[in-house]
């Protein structure tokens, strides 16, 4: 049975003894980007699977994700999708067990092997590299380059399964790491410290690197005047406009 866990449960529930009768809820929850794309169901359930996460007797517990058994433990009666809660980074997927080599069945091989079969059977090098560094926990290094260059470090694992499901070939990588840069220089995410910058799962999930670049005349489509008003036609704003009329007035 497959199963899942709250992401960042230990550092923002911690509790000297489990079962305690309230949680935590961060009022910066409601600036946070990932929350606010979240439909009301999703909403909901996520605050379940928070107060039921804290009755579990673990300080990173693992819920299973079957949905006949999160029926049987939630009060909701809304249809129960875990995927938005999983594409936004709020939970994370883990397999019910990993693979033991010992128990997998051996192929023996014969000295007299030949040389065309053993060159048949052989991965590529790119095969290769990318099972030993997943085995060994390292990540790749297309994508430790979008990793430097993402501004929000969090969720590397998450994101990095993301990566992963896009198969980026070099031409993409490319286009992703720019778009990343110069999303980074907008307005959006460098605003409130960076509030607003997304998960980087979340943004790989929505493939973000595909958003058209704002132009300068969409983000102030308005003339202003000196003073930070929005302008009338004659360059000024209607008090500015008032207020030099009033003037001319006085001295004619």
């Amino acid at each position: 049975m497959n199963k899942f866990k709250i992401a960042n449960w230990a550092k923002y529930q911690h509790y000297k003894n489990r079962r305690p009768p309230w949680i935590k809820l961060y009022s910066k929850l409601l600036r946070k980007y990932e929350f606010l794309c979240l439909q009301d169901d999703s909403k909901l359930l996520l605050m379940l699977l928070w107060l039921f996460a804290s009755t579990v007797e673990s300080d990173d517990p693992e819920i299973p994700s079957d949905k006949n058994y999160l029926k049987s433990v939630l009060p909701i009666n809304a249809k129960i999708d875990l995927q938005p809660l999983v594409n936004s980074g709020f939970i994370e997927m883990i397999a019910d067990c990993l693979q033991d080599d010992s128990n997998l069945p051996q192929t023996r091989r014969t000295e007299t092997e030949t040389e065309t079969e053993t060159e048949t059977e052989t991965e590529t090098e790119t095969e290769k590299d990318l099972t030993a560094k997943e085995r060994s926990g390292v990540y790749s290094d297309d994508f430790e380059r979008f990793w430097g260059a993402y501004p929000r470090k969090v969720g590397k694992g998450g994101a990095f399964s993301s990566w992963k499901k896009i198969k980026p070939v070099n031409g993409i990588v490319e286009k992703i790491i720019t778009a990343v840069r110069n999303q980074a220089k907008s307005d959006q995410w460098k605003k409130d410290s960076g509030q607003f910058i997304p998960n980087p799962q979340t943004w790989l999930n929505q493939r973000r690197w595909e958003d058209e670049p704002v132009s300068a005349k969409s983000k102030d489509p308005y003339r202003r005047c000196t003073c930070g008003r929005t302008a009338q036609p004659s360059g000024l704003c209607i008090m500015c406009e008032t207020k030099q009329v009033q003037e001319k007035l006085q001295t004619a």
